[in-house]
C-alpha cells in the first residue's frame, strides 16, 4: 500500500492541490519515491471546486489538474482522508491556517509559508506555483535519500 504525503490548506482549492499535482507528477524522476509515495490533499473548510486560476497556472507548467477524479476539494475529516490516514507519513500545511487532523493521522504537521491563491491574479498564482514547485522538489530529494 502506498505511503501518503498529505498537503493541507484552508479550502483545498489551490495551494494544496498544486502541491499534490507537483508531487505526483515529479515523483517519477525519483524511482524510490515514485514507487513508495503518493500525494493527496485536503482542506479544513473545503471549497466547492479547484481554483480555475490554479489549474491554468499548473497547465502552463505542463501539469494538467482538470481531472476532477484526482483534483477535487475534500475535508481533512472526510472518509477519503480517514481511509488513508494510517498510511499518511508526512503532513504538510501549505498555509498558516491551523486545523485539527483526524485521529487516523498521527503525524505532526510541518508548515510551509505559501501565500493565498484565492482571489489572486494569474501572475500572483504563478509565483505561488513556482514556490510550491521548489518546495516539492526539495521534499522529493529528501525522501529519495
Amino acid at each position: 500500500m502506498a505511503k501518503y504525503i498529505l498537503f493541507v490548506c484552508e479550502r483545498n482549492r489551490g495551494r494544496s492541490q498544486m502541491a499534490q499535482a507537483f508531487f505526483n507528477s515529479l515523483k517519477k524522476e525519483f524511482s524510490y519515491v515514485g514507487k513508495e509515495y503518493e500525494a493527496i490533499s485536503a482542506g479544513a473548510e473545503p471549497g466547492d471546486r479547484v481554483n480555475p486560476v490554479a489549474i491554468q497556472a499548473m497547465l502552463e507548467s505542463g501539469i494538467d489538474m482538470s481531472d476532477t477524479t484526482a483534483y477535487f476539494p475534500k475535508g481533512v475529516d472526510s472518509d477519503y482522508i480517514k481511509s488513508r490516514g494510517s498510511n499518511v507519513k508526512r503532513v504538510i500545511m501549505v498555509c498558516d491556517f491551523k486545523c485539527g487532523l483526524p485521529g487516523e493521522i498521527s503525524e505532526t504537521p510541518e508548515y510551509w509559508e505559501v501565500p493565498e491563491t484565492r482571489g489572486q491574479s494569474l501572475d500572483d498564482v504563478r509565483k505561488v506555483r513556482d514556490l510550491i514547485g521548489e518546495n516539492v522538489r526539495a521534499l522529493l530529494k529528501e525522501l529519495s535519500r
